[in-house]
């Protein structure tokens, strides 16, 4: 089994939750180190926590404003990284709604590991899906001990602004649920996994790429990028998919078509005939995953990426 070391400002809230924390893997059978328990008394802090971090394969962020505030807290992380310990940047609560995100890129022991996919117990989400911490939590315990591995080949790769986060999920459940394999990144990169990486490698193996259409859509720096990948495949078919909230709404409907005029890569979607989710959505879901089936099973092109 893996064994964690878990870094965190020593203030009393934040204390508490690391004390939480490390009891919830240690219940999951995770070997833990903590400070408050791992270090004799009267020994050398210093050199236990080197040891901590060093005999350990993980190494967790409790990351807050604070963190970056604190000497001993940027060393660990340094240190961490430094002997190429796999970092889990999760966001505690604190006070206060300042992000911690503009901080990251200000100190060198911390820089970049905005590249990694982060769990937030702040604002209680992953990637724009609200959770609670139980299952927050849950998706900390797996990616320890089950991580996903990067050569899975999936059926469908989603597409989506986070403001349609639960929409975007809802489909891909269903997807799942019905066989089909769907690359979502609120349910299919773990937490503290390079979200680039994760994604070109699912985006190269997936049959079918959906994009959850929202006004929004065209002003995301990721989306034009990933439909761009999709673009190289000839063996892939594109499903445009409106989001439900504007189903009726034939202003961000043209917002969206004027807007992807002027993209490249979005241009591709205004060429393709959208999906318009209905009620009942069982009804909806049906239908889409007969269309999905009947492109994966039609044969794949030659030369195709597999």
């Amino acid at each position: 089994m893996p064994r964690v070391m878990i870094s965190y400002r020593n203030l009393p809230a934040q204390r508490a939750f690391a004390v939480n924390l490390e009891k919830a893997l240690a219940n999951a059978g995770v070997e833990t180190w903590l400070d408050v328990k791992d270090i004799p008394r009267l020994s050398r802090w210093e050199d236990e926590i080197f040891k901590g971090i060093i005999g350990s394969d993980y190494v967790v962020l409790c990351l807050s404003p604070e963190y970056f505030a604190s000497e001993t807290c940027l060393f660990e992380c340094h240190v961490a990284r430094g002997y190429g310990r796999k970092i889990l940047p999760i966001i505690v609560p604190y006070d206060g709604t300042a992000s911690v995100f503009p901080l990251i890129n200000q100190y060198e022991q911390t820089r970049s590991i905005d590249d990694l996919n982060f769990v937030s117990f702040h604002t209680k989400e992953t990637l724009g899906l609200l959770e609670d911490d139980t299952l927050l939590m849950q998706r900390l315990i797996k990616a320890i001990i089950t991580p996903t591995p990067l050569d899975i080949n999936y059926d469908v790769y989603f597409s989506f602004r986070w403001t349609q986060a639960a929409f975007a999920t809802q489909i891909a459940d269903d997807f799942n649920r019905a066989g089909i394999k769907a690359f979502i990144h609120t349910r299919s990169i773990d937490a503290g996994a390079d979200w680039r990486r994760a994604s070109w490698s699912a985006a190269l193996r997936a049959r079918i790429h959906a994009v959850i259409l929202s006004p929004d859509v065209a002003q995301s720096q990721y989306i034009d990028p990933e439909v761009l990948i999709s673009r190289t495949r000839p063996d892939l078919q594109f499903i445009p998919i409106l989001a439900k909230a504007f189903v009726n709404d034939e202003q961000a409907k043209s917002t969206i078509r004027t807007s992807f005029n002027n993209s490249k890569n979005l241009s591709v979607l205004n060429a393709i005939q959208w999906v318009t989710p209905y009620d009942p959505h069982q009804d909806f879901i049906d239908g889409l995953i007969k269309d999905v089936k009947t492109i994966l099973n039609q044969p794949r092109v030659s030369g195709a990426q597999q």
